[in-house]
């Protein structure tokens, strides 16, 4: 699972053992995995963000990507982080800026993710975004986003910050410039995106 947060948590646990009742699961999210897979390369957007979120495997049924597909994820997933930033996606950014709190899929491993400021830069980037908030929405996303607390990172320095902000700054006129604003959380894959 993945969430925003302030603390990271990295949790690698080991899968139970299989368990044969959860058969049809297993089948049911192969499938799945397959159709986002044949509809992320053949150009869906919306699949290709699904594809970034899906996860290596499920404990419960036993389902599981294989190497070979790990791979493919780790070309394929890479291509479509960038030809998102490239089109101004604002999911890409949001999914950059999440926090592992348990584990998190092949998502992990991509370059992208590697980034000791990326959490800060996606901050940063989804603020230069951000639209005016209505005091009377539910949705306190934009609220959230605009704490003061939550535009730190502690564990980067002033320099990288001010690097991250100017990275932010930069990415931001380069490719979301002519987005329209953020009025709410970006929907990175939703119910109705997955096949």
């Amino acid at each position: 699972m993945i969430v925003r947060g302030n603390v990271s948590y990295h949790l690698y646990v080991a899968l139970p053992p299989h368990i044969p009742a959860c058969d049809d699961m297993k089948g049911a999210l192969r499938q799945l995995h397959e159709a986002t897979t044949a509809a992320a390369k053949a150009g869906d957007l919306d699949a290709q963000m699904c594809y970034l979120t899906q996860a290596a495997g499920d404990r419960e049924s036993g389902f599981r990507l294989t190497d070979a597909e790990i791979a493919e994820y780790q070309s394929l997933g890479a291509q479509y982080v960038d030809t998102a930033f490239k089109r101004g996606d604002w999911r890409v950014v949001e999914l950059l800026g999440y926090h592992v709190v348990d584990w998190v899929g092949p998502f992990f491993y991509l370059e992208q993710w590697k980034d000791p400021a990326r959490e800060y830069k996606a901050h940063q980037l989804l603020l230069r975004g951000a639209g005016d908030m209505d005091a009377q929405d539910p949705n306190n996303w934009l609220g959230v986003l605009r704490m003061t607390e939550s535009n730190g990172n502690s564990r980067l320095s002033a320099q990288e910050m001010q690097e991250g902000d100017a990275w932010a700054q930069d990415t931001y006129e380069k490719y979301f410039i002519s987005q329209p604003r953020l009025l709410e959380e970006p929907r990175i894959c939703t119910a109705e995106d997955e096949l």
